[in-house]
Parts: C-alpha cells; structure tokens; sequence
C-alpha cells in the first residue's frame, strides 16, 4: 500500500484537487449566471416601467443596452420593444428598421419573426402599395406561422384600399373557411365579405335538386 500511495498518491490528490476546483468553479459560474438574470430581468422590468410610464424614449435606450448586452432571443426580444418603444415615441422611420431587421433574422424563434413582420407591415399599412405588403408577409404566412391569420387580414386590407377587391375577397374567404382563424377575425372577415357582396352560398341539404323540383 505504501508503495502504491508512492506512486499514485500524487495523481489521486490531483484528481481530488480538479474535483474540487471544478465543483467550486461551476458553483461559482451557477451564482454569476444567476446574478446576471437577475440583473438583466431587473433592467428589462425599468424599461417596461419607463414604457408604462409615457417615457419611449428611455424605454428605447434601455432596451437597445439590453439588446447590445445580450444573444440569441433575449436580444432579439430586447430590440422588439427597443422597436415599439422607437415608435411610440416618434421616431417610426428607426423603430420599422428594427422590425424589418428582426423580420429579416435567421436563426431566431419563428414567434419573434413573424410578430415583428406583421407588426411593420400593419403600421405601413395604407402607406405603401398592397404588393409590397404582400411580398414582406409572404414568408410568414405559411400554414406553422403563428400569425400567418393576422398577416393574411393585413394583405386582404391592404387590397380592399387599392380596390383590388377580387385580392381582398380571396383572401377573407380563407381566413373565413379556415378554422384555425380566430373568432373575432373570422366574424371580422365574413362582415367584409357581406359589405362587398361576396358572401359564399352554402347549400341547403334539404332543399330539393333542380330534377326533383321539376
């Protein structure tokens, strides 16, 4: 035993040693992760605050720190609100670039993407033609996008002001068979497509045929 000690004594408490390096190490990186969090959860609460408070423009600035600080979804949940914070406090020209940005990003979550496409599209809406709109919202409108019923509503309005009303009552119809379409924009839908006239008729099953009428 002494002679194995001898020589394996050295290895064993070296072993011990990156142990217990090691566990301080990730108690240590546990605590500042979690410090971090917190300060980064107490910074984006002031921003809120600030945004609650009438204050965009603080609101932005904190937001747009806490965007710079972070990666990945954070930072890009970060830059959203620095972008509705842009907006409400006037400044709609640098808050649509951030959108148009975010709408623009790979490898984030689908949900911020399409949030930030329909959310520029609709403050554009009335101001730039319906393809434009059309063509921004394409990529969002697919059957996994969780706003693909929004981004469709946006289009079919964007057509109605062009008076391209054939567009328009393409789109309410899907948005009105889907039934996946939230209520209140299906119920939104189907009174559009009254007002112009182009309200599906659905077949009664117990009316009789045209052959068994005569």
């Amino acid at each position: 035993m002494a002679k194995l000690w001898k020589r394996y004594g050295p290895i064993a408490i070296g072993v011990v040693i990156v142990v217990v390096l090691g566990t301080a190490g990730k108690v240590g990186w546990d605590a500042w992760q979690i410090r971090q969090l917190e300060q980064q959860g107490a910074a984006f609460a002031a921003a809120e605050a600030a945004l609650d408070r009438n204050d965009p423009t603080t609101a932005a600035e904190q937001f747009a720190r806490l965007a710079e600080a972070q990666r990945g979804d954070a930072a890009a949940l970060a830059k959203l609100r620095a972008a509705e914070a842009r907006i409400a406090a006037g400044d709609v020209e640098a808050g649509l670039a951030l959108l148009d940005e975010l709408a623009a990003a790979d490898r984030m979550d689908r949900v911020i993407s399409d949030y930030a496409a329909v959310a520029a599209a609709q403050r554009r809406l009335g101001d730039v033609d319906s393809a434009s709109l059309q063509a921004a919202l394409a990529p969002h409108m697919s059957g996994d996008s969780p706003f693909r019923y929004s981004a469709r509503e946006i289009v079919a309005l964007a057509a109605l002001l062009e008076g391209d009303e054939a567009t328009a009552i393409g789109e309410l119809r899907q948005l009105e068979a889907d039934l996946g379409t939230p209520d209140d924009m299906r119920r939104r839908a189907g009174e559009l497509l009254a007002a112009l006239g182009a309200t599906q008729r659905r077949e009664d099953p117990a009316a009789p045929s045209g052959a068994d009428a005569s």
